[in-house]
């Protein structure tokens, strides 16, 4: 019996048992690894020549969805586990807005719709998982779970998907015609043309009429659920709605049911957020306030609010100078002061000249450690307002990387060890950290990203210091980024 086995490797399927591990990244608005690359080998666009490096997703860094990405096991290894064998997919969708090797696309980065928008690459991680789950429909699959992971846009993308997925408690993707037949019903002619058309489904919801394949025949469970900043900002002129700042979200789906996880829903968000273009979208019918750290739950829903602006979260910022116009509410310098992002603040230097329509024009500059804000005004009427920083260095989003990755460890996600100080005890046992220079935390944020990880307060002095050297200055005087008039953020309910 054991040699005919041995001979046949499908007797070998059928005798074995597989699970498929799935991980699922979407990346945020703006946001892609690929063009990153692109950019550190040389900048060079495959197709284009002589196009200026303009877009976006060629101008920013990696963020922690493809962080988390890469600490996840390779697509179709597999690791045995007591008596069974898992197989595991790991994808990344590039973020809304952009095509990998191509220019970004303004529409799906400014309405957040179309080939590019949040329902398209939600589909994508859809089809990326169908041809997973596809391609082993020849094996003995007891069950599929799925880890899903997404930052701004990106973590709407996830939500669909998670939603979808748990409204057909399957694996889905666009309807094929031809339909592989599934595992140990193979055999079986009748069944498998019932499970053929068990698959094929109509999702009706707001309208949505598009046809799934849908892997029904196989028990399928979202497992964690890890989201940085869920901004939605959907926009959809066709059918008149023409501002971000609202809660219709058209087509997409956000919801996400207490429970749809085994394990935990985790949504790490950002206190120091506050355009009005960037509404939270919350995972609690009581949402956080996040106007200070807070941490609250629903169920096995966890959501938390860390010191930083949207992408001091998600990740993406290039270290390195900046600049920020900040309009001409007095409000706007007075709040960057208070705030400390350049540090200490000396009294202004004022000088007045003639310079504006033969009016007297005032130019204050206040000097910080970290940078200058000067400030015009004529007849003490502001007209020009701008903040410039030495240095804000990126690496404060390995904080919320390092939060989010003890929270899925923690939630038995498959991840290599990131090494931070809890996991030691692991570190023998698994293989090593592939981007260890991406995720190590700097010296001097080493204490604040303890306390963070234990939920305890900051210091006065380690709240300087993340306010001048680390938090970005994400609202500014232009088109999307103004903040909001409150200067609080708008927090939706899940």
């Amino acid at each position: 019996m054991t040699e005919q086995l041995l001979k046949d490797k499908r007797s070998i399927c059928e005798t074995c048992k597989f699970v498929l591990r799935i991980g699922l990244f979407f990346d945020g608005t703006g946001n892609n690894a690929y063009n990153v690359s692109t950019r550190l080998a040389g900048g060079e666009l495959p197709g284009i020549d002589n196009m200026p490096l303009t877009s976006d997703s060629y101008k920013s860094d990696y963020t922690n969805i493809w962080k988390l990405h890469r600490l996840y096991p390779s697509s179709h290894s597999q690791k045995n586990v007591e008596e069974e064998t898992y197989i595991y997919g790991n994808y990344y969708i590039e973020g809304i807005g952009t095509d990998t090797g191509n220019i970004d696309s303004p529409n799906g980065q400014i309405s957040g719709s179309g080939d590019y928008g949040v329902l398209a690459k939600s589909e994508k991680g859809a089809s990326q998982a169908w041809e997973f789950v596809s391609a082993y429909a020849s094996y003995n699959i007891t069950r599929i779970e799925v880890d899903v992971f997404g930052f701004s846009r990106g973590a709407a993308a996830a939500r669909h998907y998670a939603h979808v997925l748990n409204l057909f408690q399957a694996i889905y993707g666009p309807y094929y015609k031809t339909t592989r037949h599934m595992g140990y019903n193979r055999t079986k002619t009748k069944q498998n043309m019932e499970g053929e058309k068990r698959r094929v489904m109509y999702l009706k919801v707001r309208g949505d009429k598009s046809l799934y394949s849908v892997f029904h025949e196989i028990p399928t469970k979202l497992q964690f659920i890890g989201l940085f900043d869920t901004v939605p900002s959907i926009s959809s002129p066709r059918h008149f709605d023409f501002s971000p700042q609202n809660n219709d979200n058209g087509s997409v789906l956000l919801h996400l049911p207490v429970g749809i996880a085994e394990r935990k829903v985790v949504h790490l968000t950002a206190i120091n957020e506050r355009r009005k273009n960037f509404a939270l979208k919350s995972i609690l019918s009581s949402p956080v306030g996040c106007e200070v750290p807070e941490v609250k739950t629903q169920g096995n829903h966890i959501e938390e609010c860390l010191y930083g602006s949207h992408s001091d979260i998600g990740g993406g910022y290039l270290s390195g100078g900046t600049e920020v116009d900040l309009g001409t509410n007095p409000s706007a310098v007075e709040r960057a002061i208070d705030e400390g992002r350049i540090g200490s603040v000396d009294d202004p230097f004022c000088e007045t000249t003639d310079a504006y329509y033969s009016a007297q024009v005032k130019e204050c500059t206040y000097e910080g450690e970290n940078g200058r804000i000067t400030q015009k005004s004529v007849n003490d009427e502001i007209f020009e307002a701008t903040m410039q920083r030495g240095y804000v260095d990126g690496a404060l989003s390995r904080i919320a990387l390092h939060k989010m990755h003890a929270y899925a460890v923690s939630s038995n996600v498959p991840l290599i060890p990131i090494q931070h100080e809890d996991e030691v005890g692991t570190l023998t046992e698994q293989p090593a950290n592939p981007i260890q220079g991406l995720t190590d935390i700097p010296d001097e944020l080493k204490l604040i990203d303890e306390k963070t990880h234990n939920n305890a307060p900051l210091s006065m002095e380690e709240q300087k210091l993340l306010n001048r050297k680390y938090i970005h200055n994400s609202d500014k005087d232009s088109l999307g980024h103004a903040p909001t008039k409150s200067g609080k953020r708008v927090i939706f309910a899940n």
